[in-house]
């Protein structure tokens, strides 16, 4: 009476045809939808593209300001170095000093003398080396007074000749002098050369770096207080070349006199390559006594500016004017009256744009000597 429905897409079904009615059901009952919510799946969000042009200009104006402090600390450091070498202090000369000879002894004079008779004879050869030992123990004392005379005579002999090059140096011998003082100028910023001396004045000649060397820019301020880099007038720059040139002569000058005792004055001329022409030509020239250059407390860069009130015969390229300003060009000076000068121009191989080392500079101009005879102050 019952009849089964399978397939066709419908749920397999029971019928039943029994009496006037007819029943059909699901077979296992109905299935229920589950109303329960999946989890959603997390989404990845990324920066906006005007954040993320945001950041790339933060940190291009992060790297400009580091490059823009960078610039600064460079340049303010090079102005310290450049202004500041007058500052240093030089120790004066002293006698040399000659450590004596070691005292020597018994013991090491039998090692050294044991190692010389047992030299090549072998480990099993017994009886010579008991004849090697008794040998040395029989040299070891003529040996040790013999070593010890010659020590002593080589500690007489260099204590003769430091005693001999002071007295050299004091005397103000021209080739013990020069020699000292070129040996102490070997490490200064400024190429220095001591090209000959007269009675106790000593001549010197610098090669002061160029003005084109010097940076265009220098550390500012904007209008709303930040450090900046702004360009340098003409009138800022050449006082930073002048102050340069000044502690150079200035330092010059105490280590020269430190160097030499017996100096009492010293005729210094400055080298450079002109901005306009690119030849070297004299700048500055004077004498300085020691006298006059040890009155002065050389404590501040701009201290280095009184190179020119304290020196004797002074001339320089660098002019004021009446108002007080400095002129904003450097011109060569006349240097047709003073042989002295002439000559020293003569001697000096002028290379386009590229200033001697001071190793050739130096080696140039120390022969012949150069004498300033007509003026003091070459």
């Amino acid at each position: 009476m019952a009849r089964v429905h399978v397939g066709g897409g419908r749920r397999t079904t029971v019928s039943s045809g029994m009496g006037p009615f007819f029943a059909s059901t699901s077979v296992g009952g109905s299935r229920r939808r589950s109303t329960a919510k999946r989890p959603a799946r997390p989404r990845t969000v990324g920066p906006a593209p005007a954040q993320l042009e945001r950041a790339r200009r933060q940190a291009e104006r992060a790297e400009q300001d580091a490059q823009r402090d960078a610039a600064i600390a460079h340049l303010e450091e090079l102005r310290r170095q450049t202004t500041g070498v007058h500052l240093q202090t030089f120790p004066q000369a002293r006698p040399p000093f000659v450590p004596p000879p070691p005292q020597l002894a018994l013991p090491w004079a039998l090692a050294e003398a044991q190692a010389f008779h047992l030299a090549g004879i072998g480990r099993f050869a017994r009886a010579d080396r008991a004849a090697a030992r008794h040998a040395a123990e029989q040299d070891a004392p003529a040996y040790l007074a013999a070593e010890q005379a010659r020590l002593n005579d080589v500690y007489r002999q260099l204590h003769a000749a430091a005693d001999e090059w002071w007295r050299a140096l004091n005397d103000n011998d021209e080739d013990t002098v020069c020699e000292a003082v070129n040996t102490a100028f070997s490490d200064n910023p400024a190429a220095g050369s001591a090209v000959g001396l007269d009675g106790t004045v000593l001549s010197i000649v610098i090669r002061q770096p160029d003005l084109d060397a010097l940076p265009t820019q220098a550390p500012g301020l904007t209008s709303a207080g930040r450090p900046t880099l702004k360009a340098m007038t003409k009138r800022d720059r050449l006082l930073w070349w002048l102050t340069s040139m000044g502690s150079n002569i200035v330092a010059a000058l105490n280590e020269a006199f430190a160097t030499a005792p017996g100096i009492m004055a010293i005729d210094l001329a400055v080298l450079t390559r002109m901005p306009d022409t690119q030849r070297l030509g004299i700048v500055a020239y004077g004498r300085w006594t020691r006298q006059a250059v040890a009155s002065v407390p050389w404590r501040r860069a701009e201290d280095a500016l009184r190179f020119l009130d304290i020196a004797e015969d002074v001339d320089c390229s660098v002019r004021t004017t009446a108002s007080g300003n400095l002129s904003t060009s450097v011109k060569p000076l006349d240097t047709a009256k003073i042989p002295g000068l002439e000559a020293l121009l003569a001697q000096i191989e002028d290379v386009p744009k590229a200033p001697p080392e001071p190793a050739a500079l130096g080696g140039g101009l120390r022969g012949p000597r150069v004498h300033c005879v007509q003026k003091p102050g070459c």
